[in-house]
C-alpha cells in the first residue's frame, strides 16, 4: 500500500502529442498533479541523444515540453518546512507511446519549485531536494539542477569547484543554501524558478526496463529560517 502524500503542490496539465517538438501543448485541466506532454516523432539512438539535451524555455508556471522524448512530467513542489513531497505514480502523463500514469520510461521529468524572496539570509543550515527510486524498476537516471527546464547536462555554472550536473545514477541528493555562500555547497537565490531535470538516460541510451514508467519519489527540503 502506498503512503498518503502529505506536503506537496502539483497541478498537472494534459496536452497532446506532436510531431514536431517546438509545437506548444494545446488541452489544459488542472486538479492536484500535473504533466505536461509533448513529443516528437519518437526519436531513439543517436537522434534521441543530440535532441535530449535541447532546451524548452517556459513561463511562471506555463507548460514545458523537452524535446525529442515522449512525454514531459512536471511536477510542482512548494517551498515548505518541513518538507515537500511528490511522487510520480499519482500522475498522469498522456504521451504518444502510452497512457500510463507516472514517470514514461523514455520522457522527462522536471521538477520545479520557487525559492522564496529573503530580507536577510541564514548563516546556517542547508537545505536539500533528492530523488529516489519509489515502487519501479532500477534505472540510471541523469540531468541537472538548473534554472533552465530541459536541461539535462549544464546545470548551474559559474560557481568555482561544484557542479549541479549528476550522471548514471539512481537516486539524486543536490544540496544547497540560500542566498549565501557555504564552502562545497551549492548557493541558490532568492525569488528564483529552479528546475531538477531527469530523464532516464545515460552511458548514451534509456535505462528504464518498464515498457511504460519508472516511478520515483522526490523529496525538497528548504534551508532551515527560509
Amino acid at each position: 500500500m502506498r503512503p498518503v502524500t502529505s506536503l506537496f503542490a502539483l497541478f498537472f496539465i494534459l496536452a497532446a502529442c506532436s510531431t514536431s517538438p517546438d509545437n506548444e501543448p494545446g488541452v489544459e485541466a488542472g486538479v492536484d498533479a500535473a504533466a505536461d506532454v509533448g513529443s516528437d516523432s519518437g526519436a531513439s539512438g543517436d537522434g534521441a541523444s543530440d535532441a535530449h539535451d535541447a532546451e524548452k524555455a517556459d513561463s511562471a508556471n506555463g507548460p514545458i515540453n523537452c524535446p525529442g522524448l515522449t512525454g514531459t512530467l512536471v511536477m510542482d513542489l512548494a517551498w515548505t518546512e518541513p518538507s515537500s513531497v511528490g511522487y510520480t505514480y499519482n500522475m498522469m502523463p498522456f504521451t504518444c507511446v502510452s497512457d500510463g500514469v507516472g514517470f514514461p520510461s523514455k520522457g522527462a521529468l522536471v521538477v520545479r519549485f520557487t525559492t522564496p524572496a529573503i530580507t536577510v539570509p541564514p548563516t546556517h543550515g542547508v537545505g536539500s531536494i533528492a530523488l529516489s527510486e519509489f515502487e519501479g524498476p532500477t534505472a540510471a537516471r541523469s540531468g541537472s539542477l538548473s534554472t533552465s527546464p530541459c536541461d539535462f547536462t549544464t546545470g548551474i555554472t559559474g560557481q568555482a569547484g561544484l557542479s549541479s550536473v549528476f550522471a548514471n545514477t539512481n537516486s539524486v541528493d543536490t544540496y544547497f543554501t540560500l542566498g549565501y555562500q557555504n564552502p562545497g555547497t551549492l548557493e541558490l537565490q532568492p525569488s528564483t524558478t529552479y528546475y531538477l531535470n531527469v530523464e532516464n538516460y545515460a552511458n548514451g541510451g534509456f535505462t528504464c526496463s518498464n515498457p511504460s514508467v519508472c516511478d520515483v519519489k522526490v523529496t525538497l527540503v528548504p534551508q532551515p529560517g527560509t
